[in-house]
């Protein structure tokens, strides 16, 4: 059964709709043995006319202890990074947990609020940022220079040093702070480095790969490009990147990598079976419960 729930998933995470998700559970009766099997945020209870029911498979997070004193039921392996993450901050791996405790990607939940009423508190946006480049507030095409890193870190220093705000939760101020001299470093290593490939792996951050259109400008083809095309515009954009590689953005240029991969992903599947349309699209956005992770089709946030 477990096999046929993962065989599902893959179905789902190569098919051509753009799923929050789904739970699941599948039960089979072979003679008098009863399997079950589940994924995502499902249980299953055996119900009986004159007897008590049974619990065969308890919800994530509420298995029965064994008789050591551990869980029944293994936790999957994202549970550990999922309990670390911290309420409107964005996670180095571009994962949000909302004030609502449902888990989006930073870089759709971003989308859409800046693009409805952009952030007026400095502290909240900086914590909510997807990258370092929206951290800056840089424009879209990315620095000039590296002074222009260090011009963006001045402008905003005051408005989120812990000492200056006022109305605002200590820790958050001071993680703000944190993170945003954190990425003003980055994005002047970045450029000093190499200009040319910053500013390309900020063109790159901008994009949503999980979107047809996103994916396409990411690697700055057409939304119904030919396997061939797509793969050159991938090699090519990766390479550019590759320039971008230094100790202070390691993990920023890998994301900018992985981002290109999933953009090819998306338009292979639009490929294969069709865009799912902004109406299926729109379902990335929507907030899944942490401890539904192990859900069917959850691609974006996995």
């Amino acid at each position: 059964l477990k096999e046929v729930l993962e065989g599902l998933d893959r179905d789902l995470v190569n098919g051509p709709h753009g799923l929050g998700g789904c739970d699941g559970v599948v039960a089979v009766l072979v003679g008098e043995n009863l399997v079950t099997a589940a994924a995502g945020q499902a249980s299953a209870v055996l119900l009986f006319e004159d007897a008590d029911a049974m619990p065969l498979l308890p919800l994530l997070g509420q298995e029965e202890e064994g008789e050591d004193g551990s869980a029944s039921t293994a936790a999957p392996a994202t549970a550990p990074s999922v309990s670390q993450l911290q309420r409107g901050h964005a996670s180095e791996q571009g994962a949000l947990l909302g004030s609502d405790g449902r888990l989006r990607r930073a870089k759709c939940f971003w989308d859409g609020t800046e693009a409805k009423e952009p952030q007026e508190d400095a502290v909240k946006r900086i914590l909510q940022a997807p990258d370092v480049f929206s951290v800056l507030g840089m424009a879209e095409q990315g620095p000039e220079g590296a002074a222009e890193a260090k011009t963006a870190y001045k402008r905003l220093a005051l408005k989120v040093h812990p000492d200056k705000v006022r109305n605002c939760d200590p820790v958050d101020a001071k993680a703000a702070f944190a993170r945003l001299e954190a990425a003003c470093a980055s994005v002047q290593a970045l450029a000093e480095h190499n200009c040319e490939a910053c500013r390309q792996l900020c063109r790159v951050l901008r994009c949503d790969p999980y979107t047809l259109k996103g994916a396409a400008a990411l690697l700055q083809v057409e939304t119904d490009a030919e396997e061939p095309q797509v793969k050159k515009a991938l090699e090519d954009t990766k390479q550019k990147l590759a320039k971008a590689q230094v100790q202070e953005a390691l993990a920023e240029v890998q994301r900018g990598i992985d981002a290109c991969n999933t953009a090819a992903e998306t338009l292979r599947i639009a490929r294969q079976a069709g865009a799912p349309g902004s109406a299926g699209e729109r379902l990335l956005v929507e907030g899944v419960a942490p401890e539904s992770l192990t859900a069917f089709g959850l691609r974006d946030l996995r």
